[in-house]
């Protein structure tokens, strides 16, 4: 079944993928590393598309141990964003994530098809198998879904 751009949207974007997860603790107050996503690149411009700089900038954090992404105010277009292990995602007051609405900024990181046919597993921000993550803050993740 080929997924539309319109079914994609409304099947809500902001999904996470949980599969294998373990605990979801509190994040540290102490992270060693923190990283903000305007030195690896993103623009926070609802324009550019942000997310292969905030997965950089996540992949960086995780490669050094684990520690902090920070998303600085700013509108940050993107696609799939996948968390990794020891990674805290902090979206700063007026910082939003915006679902891009271009299927192809996303990727579907745990493919499955339900019961009814669907595909399933597309997301802006996706879990898979990681443990020790969080995302704290008072930012926005808006997929901009259409529920009607």
């Amino acid at each position: 079944m080929k997924i539309t751009l319109r079914k994609f949207i409304t099947s809500g974007l902001v999904c996470f993928l949980a599969a294998g997860c373990s605990h979801l603790p509190e994040p540290s107050s102490t992270a060693e590393v923190v990283v903000n996503v305007r030195d690896f690149g993103a623009k926070g411009d609802g324009i550019a598309v942000d997310s292969p700089a905030i997965q950089e900038a996540i992949d960086a954090v995780n490669a050094q141990g684990g520690g902090e992404v920070v998303v600085p105010a700013g509108d940050y277009l993107g696609g799939t964003i996948l968390l990794r292990d020891d990674v805290t995602l902090r979206l700063e007051k007026d910082a939003t994530i915006l679902g891009s609405t271009e299927l192809s900024d996303y990727s579907n990181p745990d493919f499955f098809v339900d019961a009814t046919g669907q595909e399933r597993g597309w997301c802006l921000i996706g879990l898979v198998d990681v443990k020790n993550v969080a995302i704290v803050g008072e930012g926005t993740i808006d997929g901009r879904g259409d529920n009607s």
